[in-house]
């Protein structure tokens, strides 16, 4: 927050000093390509990582910290194994998504890394947001020229 926050006073600093506005446009539509196309670097990397991933079934088991430490992940059993997701679990509607009462598919990588359906879906959707950010900025960039 506090680096929108200084992006903003520094924006209105150039404002105030005479920096024509549709300069101070273009630096933000490019900041914000910027940020949604190192979002769509990073689900490439994860959808990559799911290439040759097996769909294996398994329950959910616990919520926990994830082997850093860092943020919340779900953990899932199958075959007397638990594997630890590697995205965060949702914070929202968590009684509906992680149900410990039925057998839900899991991706399982070569290196062990579990994706789940969740995860899937978040990888999918960010990266089609992702595009359509990228390309609603060219087009009012072109606009803008």
């Amino acid at each position: 927050m506090q680096y929108i926050l200084s992006l903003l006073i520094i924006f209105l600093i150039m404002w105030i000093l005479g920096v024509d506005i549709h300069i101070i446009l273009g630096i933000i539509l490019g900041i914000v390509a910027l940020v949604a196309l190192v979002t769509i670097l990073f689900f490439i990397v994860f959808r990559i990582k799911l290439i040759g991933a097996r769909r294996i079934t398994a329950r959910f088991s616990r919520f926990g910290k994830n082997k850093w430490g860092r943020y919340d992940v779900a953990f899932y059993t199958s075959d007397d194994t638990e594997y630890e997701n590697v995205f965060p679990c949702e914070f929202a509607f968590r009684d509906k998504l992680y149900r410990e009462d039925q057998d839900v598919h899991i991706l399982l990588t070569k290196k062990g890394m579990v994706y789940d359906m969740n995860a899937e879906l978040t990888c999918k959707v960010g990266f089609a947001i992702s595009v359509i950010v990228i390309a609603a900025g060219i087009i009012i960039a072109s606009r803008l020229i």
